[in-house]
């Protein structure tokens, strides 16, 4: 991540893969902090109340997509708490989120594991996991958590050559949030 393509975008990218700026913004996030790197966390923070600040109403029955790994809502509130005051936070996301989490409650599902479109999947839920825990959302995350965790390890190498990243990841939110 760097400060000038965050300052020359004028659009987020919004996919559920790869080139999710949300998810780029919050590991840049992780970085500029540990690296004291005042600059970029400045510019990420601007680029994130731009692209993302005004958004209303986030279209979760286009999740999933075969294809997510990342869920573009869940990345998108995670960075927006990362950036914005508690308060301000909790305006955005009852205005992002006005029904609640209607079907990212509930993991996805997955019928062939061996299929790589289908294993990003499980990753999703990982990545929900992750996302729900640093929101708060403990119940739902357990969940995600619980649906993905037995296909880290010993399945298809399509999924188990990556997984074992984003499991990290909800384990790490998870520790963080229990009491």
């Amino acid at each position: 991540m760097h400060a000038a393509f965050i300052t020359l975008a004028p659009y987020p990218i919004r996919a559920g893969s790869h080139g999710n700026t949300a998810f780029a913004c919050l590991l840049g996030l992780d970085y500029a902090r540990t690296a004291a790197d005042t600059a970029l966390q400045f510019a990420i923070r601007k680029a994130a109340k731009k692209w993302y600040g005004s958004d209303r109403d986030a279209p979760l029955a286009y999740e999933p997509s075969l294809d997510d790994f990342l869920s573009p809502a869940l990345v998108e509130a995670l960075l927006m708490q990362e950036v914005l005051e508690p308060a301000d936070f909790g305006t955005w996301l009852r205005h992002f989120l006005p029904g609640g989490l209607g079907p990212l409650a509930e993991p996805p599902v997955v019928t062939d594991r061996s299929d790589p479109k289908q294993s990003h999947l499980d990753g999703l839920c990982l990545s929900r996991a992750w996302c729900l825990a640093a929101l708060g959302l403990q119940e739902p995350a357990e969940v995600h958590l619980a649906a993905a965790m037995p296909h880290v390890v010993g399945g298809d190498y399509v999924g188990e050559h990556w997984l074992a990243s984003f499991a990290v990841l909800a384990l790490s939110a998870a520790a963080l949030r229990t009491p």
